[in-house]
């Protein structure tokens, strides 16, 4: 996993010196400096407009829709945090995620990974299936325990 966060950080810095060869170093770092603002508002506009939706869609009791709506949010807010960061792939793919029907697909391939890593996330187990039996289960010792300060005479 190092390996690939080193690589991704390389072809990031090695598209930005290359696209500096070309259009300038100024017009790079305006573009970086630009899309930063433009990630922040992307944020503060996530934030805003789809906490509202969320406590509606909650309130009406339409509990699918309200994942969606919070999947939204994490997609967008997720966006806003790429755009912010410099590169020209996570510019991209900061911009995809600004595109509802590609939001949607990266939610549910999301929810569908934490499904899948729930159980030995967060230490919530259900009754073990097939494919389960082999997960290792914490081990609970029952006893007692005493405490015992240095300066007891006991001690």
């Amino acid at each position: 996993m190092k390996n690939i966060k080193f690589l991704w950080l390389m072809l990031e810095l090695f598209l930005l010196v290359l696209l500096s060869k070309i259009i300038g170093f100024g017009n790079v770092f305006f573009f970086l400096v630009a899309k930063f603002i433009v990630g922040l508002i992307v944020i503060k506009r996530q934030n805003s407009d789809q906490m509202d939706i969320i406590r509606k869609a909650m309130q009406s009791g339409d509990p699918i829709k309200a994942q969606k709506e919070l999947g939204a949010q994490v997609s967008g807010m997720m966006a806003g945090f790429l755009m912010m960061a410099p590169g020209v792939f996570t510019t991209i793919f900061s911009v995809l995620l600004l595109i509802p029907k590609t939001r949607e697909f990266v939610f549910k391939k999301l929810v569908s990974r934490a499904k899948a890593n729930n159980a030995s996330s967060f230490g919530f187990h259900s009754e073990p299936s097939d494919s389960q039996s082999e997960i290792k289960r914490p081990r609970t010792f029952e006893g007692e325990y005493e405490r015992h300060d240095i300066n007891d005479e006991k001690f």
